[in-house]
């Protein structure tokens, strides 16, 4: 029998070895088989029992097959069905007897049995060994317990190290599978897993290509070229076919620890790419965080824990992902959970557009609890792994705290709570970014640090490939506000607020320039300046109606700006001094800012107005060159008007309401010094210039009058001076003036200065001055105060008779006028005065006049139209009173106690009378020519003695009388006259008509009209 069945199986190509223990008609049992087919064994059994029907065996029909340590040579094809010939025969055959359609199966009626099986098998994942218990009730059906030796397998790319155990079930083309596999090395081209294990739990339909059931997997390390974790724990539940593309829908679920992008300048692309970071580098304030969230975006990509669950379509077109509740994202230092959105799917991939659509909400714990709502993200990928380019992106982004980063000058940033839209259009030319929020900001802009920077308003971004260009539309009724701003200048604008209008191209950001375009409305400002070692602090506030601001920005720190200022107003309490105000319906201001060096500036506007402590600037053209530390400012065209001191009440009340003006003013050190041109239009424009300094409240100045002319119709020095009111009067004449001043916080501190007064004519209360000259040291200007004596000279006084070349030394004292000495020479005597003071505020001030040595004819030349000549020494005292304008002589004396000869020519109406006709008038007592008779005597007379008493108001009844007696050798024999002579009128007209119009009283002797005694007419005395 052995014989038989050796040469039977050898009839089929199959050498065999093998023992037949036992044999029966209805089983056998065979041992020890071996089977080689071309040289190679293909099959070894321990043992083989078979049952069956006697005589059926014959036509090799079995009624089980039961196999013990089956060792058997496999192959499968690519088909996963076995391509090793004599095995597909020996199937056939077991189908069919002789491949008849209706010869009946050759396999075994109750199945093959094998127990303790091995498999060598070679497979399309390459070469393993299979340890398997079998009942296979069918030729297509078994029930299999099937363990993997350790093997290296491959497929599809795929390589496996590892080893396994399976429960196998198959039913036709559908197979049951349930088990897993451990491998040290689980990886294809693209990805390896380390210590990976696969689990399957499902049903597999080989000839439809289908998979429906659970796919596990995890692992440590894993590694690809686009993914990275230290480890993954992935299950998939689901259907999958390949018939006739890859297909599949299932619930999934994923973790991972540590999964990254695997390469750190993809991890950096990827962050720059996801958080819009080129977009938000060009926006200022997003400029700042734009790193933060590159970082925040970068530390995800490099190093996260995933969790999460949900669904997966997967097909030809592309696949879809969606959630069952939020994935989480972890880092060690962050935490990102991202929410699906109600019938939203959270990730599409659209392998026709190769695009990849994502809808999700997603929160961040760091950096400041930052929340995005409804997330609308396209992006191009050839594979819906690789991300090429987001095309569009569009959320509403919140945050519940400050948001805190180190801007690129390591000086703090700050973005308040916030709630924005957030639009980005990556497919457009140019790509674009829309920002529409309320900003609460601290850090930096183009042209310095900002604190607390308020905006309400939309900003569109257009990424040129160039430039990137930002418009602005501010919301309704929407302000700009900010506390505080720090320049690159000394200067820190505080307290601003104004409107920005829509603005295209309100930033230009080019490589090498960024450009500011800014439009503001009813702008407010304060500048502040801190206190320096040459400056104390400085605060001034700005408001315009528009400000018209255009700024570059290059790289390494320069910056240019140009603003236009529009109906303005400033006000400061420190600069120049406090009360400090100023308008002007425009100005130009530029700005030039270089590295290490001082802002360069200028400012230039037509018609400024402003009002300081000291003056009022009224339509004065200004243009500024220079530095905020050093800088020049030249004025013209306008005028100034003086204030607040007493300096500018004098003015005010002499007329000179304003000056015209221009000059320079110059600033350096904390300190303003400068030239003042001003012109006194009531004086025929003379010049004034005025150098002056100026540092925190203290200056000083310097007063050049060249030359200014007092008229009568024009400017007056009494007009200025207040002290000399009602003393002077009708002042015309030339004055120059070199003057000092100093002044704190608005208030004169000190004065000083030279006048020189030069041919000066003026009316006094004692009579007119001509010819008045003298060089005035001041030591004090308000209160005016002389630096010691101070000496002038006047070329004639009248004060009732005419003085020349009179010389006064005199002390201006603050209460008054000092006079030490006063003296006009007449012939070879003189008239002087007493030293006195005259006291401003007194209502009555004495002076004493005193005549000394002075020839009665030099005393009297000028009186009575030169018709009076005189002879003798004239001493005399006036006591004077100066009541305001009123000047009185207070019992004046004059006397010529040595006599002399008087002559007077009485005129032609007066006769010249013989003896005997000035007998016959005495005799013939014609009194109507007494008069005339006296008046012939005084044509030579010789007195003995004269004496004047002077009383009353010069300007007024002046009463003079005058006494003396004497003889005329011609008239009457030499008989003595004596004369009393009372005059009353004003001195001016007294003395002018002396010689016809002087009332005069004669008596001869002790009564009307008789002779003295002695007086003989003819021999004999007359009655």
């Amino acid at each position: 029998m052995e014989d038989l069945v050796i040469e039977t199986l050898a009839e089929s190509g199959f050498e065999a070895k093998l023992d037949i223990t036992s044999v029966t008609s209805t089983d056998a049992t065979i041992r020890n088989i071996r089977l080689n087919r071309d040289g190679k064994e293909v099959l070894r059994a321990s043992e083989l029992r078979a049952k069956y029907v006697w005589p059926d065996i014959r036509d090799g029909v079995l009624e089980r097959l039961e196999l013990e340590e089956l060792t058997l040579q496999l192959t499968l094809g690519e088909d996963w069905k076995p391509s090793d010939a004599w095995l597909v025969k020996l199937l056939d055959d077991a189908q069919n007897t002789d491949g008849a359609k209706d010869a009946p199966s050759r396999f075994p009626k109750n199945g093959v049995q094998v127990s303790n099986g091995t498999l060598a098998l070679n497979s399309p994942l390459g070469e393993a060994t299979l340890y398997i218990d079998a009942t296979v009730p069918a030729a297509d059906q078994f029930d299999a317990e099937i363990t993997l030796a350790p093997s290296a397998l491959s497929y599809g790319g795929f390589r496996a190290e590892g080893a396994g155990f399976a429960t196998l079930n198959r039913n036709g083309p559908t197979f049951t599978i349930e088990g897993q596999t451990q491998t040290a090395v689980l990886s294809n081209a693209d990805i390896q897993i380390e210590d990976a294990t696969l689990r399957l739990n499902g049903t597999a339909n080989l000839d439809e290509l289908t998979y429906r059931g659970e796919i596990a997997i995890n692992g440590d390390k894993i590694a690809s070229t686009l993914f990275a974790a230290d480890a993954v724990d992935l299950t998939w539940d689901g259907d999958i076919s390949r018939n006739p593309g890859l297909t599949a829908t299932g619930q999934w679920n994923l973790t991972t620890k540590a999964a990254r992008t695997p390469r750190p300048a993809r991890a950096d692309e990827l962050a720059e790419t996801l958080s819009l970071a080129t977009a938000l580098r060009v926006v200022p304030v997003t400029e700042h965080y734009a790193p933060t969230l590159v970082k925040t975006v970068r530390e995800f990509l490099v190093g996260s824990d995933l969790a999460g669950t949900g669904q997966l379509t997967y097909g030809p077109s592309g696949f879809t992902v969606t959630t069952d509740t939020p994935v989480s994202v972890t880092t060690p230092r962050n935490r990102l959970t991202l929410t699906p959105r109600a019938e939203t799917p959270l990730y599409i991939f659209d392998r026709a557009e190769q695009k990849i659509t994502v809808g999700l909400d997603a929160g961040f714990t760091r950096p400041a609890s930052l929340k995005l709502t409804n997330i609308q993200l396209e992006a191009s990928s050839p594979n819906g792994i690789k991300l090429d380019g987001i095309s569009q992106f569009s959320t509403r982004l919140s945050t519940t705290e400050n948001w805190r980063v180190t801007g690129v000058n390591q000086r703090p940033v700050r973005l308040g709570p916030i709630r924005a839209e957030l639009n980005y259009r990556g497919a457009e030319s140019p790509r674009r970014l829309a920002i529409n929020t309320n900003l609460s900001f601290d850090g930096g802009l183009p042209g310095g640090y900002v604190e607390d920077l308020a905006l309400r308003g939309r900003l569109d971004v257009a990424l040129h490939e160039n430039r990137q260009v930002i418009d602005f539309t501010p919301n309704p009724n929407a302000r700009v506000t900010f506390a505080r701003m720090e320049t690159p200048t000394a200067w820190i604008i505080e307290d601003a607020e104004f409107s920005l209008p829509a603005t295209r191209s309100l930033f230009v950001k080019r490589p090498d320039v960024g450009l500011l375009n800014a439009r503001l409305g009813q702008a407010e400002f304060t500048f502040t300046q801190p206190e320096t070692q040459t400056s104390s602090a400085q605060r001034l506030e700005l408001q315009a109606e528009a400000l018209s601001l255009e700024g570059s920005i290059f790289g390494a720190g320069r910056q240019n700006w140009d603003a236009i200022i529009t109906n303005a107003t400033y006000q400061s309490e420190t600069l120049p001094a406090a009360g400090t105000k100023a308008a002007a319906a425009s100005a130009h201001l530029t700005a030039k800012i270089m590295p290490d060096v001082p802002v360069e500036l200028t400012l230039d506007s037509p018609n400024i107005s402003a009002q300081t402590p000291l003056v009022n600037i009224m339509n004065m053209t200004v243009d500024l060159t220079g530095t905020p530390l050093v800088y020049e400012v030249a004025h013209r065209n306008g005028s100034i008007k003086l204030i607040g001191t007493e300096f500018a009440e004098t003015a005010k009340a002499a007329g000179l309401v304003q000056f015209p003006a221009d000059g320079v003013v110059n600033f350096a050190d904390g300190r303003f010094t400068g030239q003042t041109n001003l012109r006194i239009a009531k004086a025929n424009d003379a010049k004034v210039i005025v150098d002056y300094a100026y540092q925190n409240g203290v200056g000083e100045a310097a007063i050049l009058i060249p030359s200014v002319n007092f008229t009568n119709n024009g400017l007056q020095p009494q007009a200025l001076f207040p002290s000399l009111r009602g003393k002077i009067a009708s002042v015309e004449g030339e004055a120059q003036a070199r003057l000092k001043i100093g002044f704190a916080d608005g208030a004169l501190t000190h004065s000083s200065g030279v006048v020189d007064v030069l041919d000066i004519n003026l009316g006094t209360a004692p009579g007119p001055i001509e010819g008045l000259n003298t060089s005035v040291t001041f030591s004090s200007l308000l209160p005016m105060e002389t630096d010691g004596p101070q000496t002038l000279t006047m070329r004639r006084f009248n004060p009732g008779l005419e003085l020349e070349d009179g010389t006064v030394t005199y002390r201006l004292l603050p209460t008054g006028v000092g006079v030490d000495f006063a003296e006009w020479p007449i012939g070879n005597g003189a008239l002087s005065l007493d030293p006195f003071t005259w006291l401003y505020a007194a209502e009555e001030n004495r002076v004493t006049m005193r005549v000394k040595d002075v020839s009665l004819g030099d005393f009297l030349k000028n009186i009575g139209d030169s018709k009076i000549e005189a002879t003798g020494t004239v001493v005399g005292t006036f006591p004077i009173i100066i009541r305001g304008v009123e000047v009185l002589v207070d019992g004046g004396r004059l006397s010529v106690p040595e006599g002399g000869v008087l002559r007077v020519d009485p005129g032609p109406s007066v006769p010249i009378y013989s003896q005997d006709e000035a007998i016959a008038v005495l005799r013939e007592k014609r009194a109507s020519e007494y008069a005339n008779l006296a008046r012939d005597a005084l044509r030579e007379f010789r007195y003995r003695e004269l004496s004047a008493a002077i009383d009353g108001p010069l300007d007024g009844e002046l009463e003079i009388g005058l006494n003396f007696d004497g003889a005329n050798d011609r008239v009457l024999n030499a008989q003595p006259f004596r004369f009393d002579i009372s005059v009353a009128g004003e001195l001016f007209n007294i003395a002018r008509s002396f010689n016809s119009n002087a009332q005069v009283k004669s008596e001869i002797l002790r009564q009307n009209g008789a002779l003295p005694q002695g007086i003989l007419v003819d021999g004999e005395a007359i009655p």
